[in-house]
């Protein structure tokens, strides 16, 4: 048995692509591409409860904004 590469599933074969992505060597966002035929006529909010069901609830992180403002004042 070949070995897989490292963050790949084989689990579903619903799924097409995952993609982790990093901030500062953190996990911030996972991305799930499914195929097109296994997801046809759900709608966003099907979609959210049956993710939710399995993994638990959405989590919305803000990200801080790294930029300063000035106002051009002296």
């Amino acid at each position: 048995m070949a070995a897989k590469p490292p963050g790949i599933s084989y689990q579903s074969d619903t799924v097409e692509q995952i993609l982790f992505s990093f901030y500062n060597g953190e996990l911030y966002k996972i991305s799930v591409t499914y195929d097109r035929s296994s997801t046809e006529g759900l709608t966003e909010e099907d979609m959210v409860k049956s993710i939710s069901a399995k993994y638990g609830p959405p989590t919305y992180v803000r990200l801080r904004s790294t930029t300063r403002r000035t106002t051009g004042m002296a």
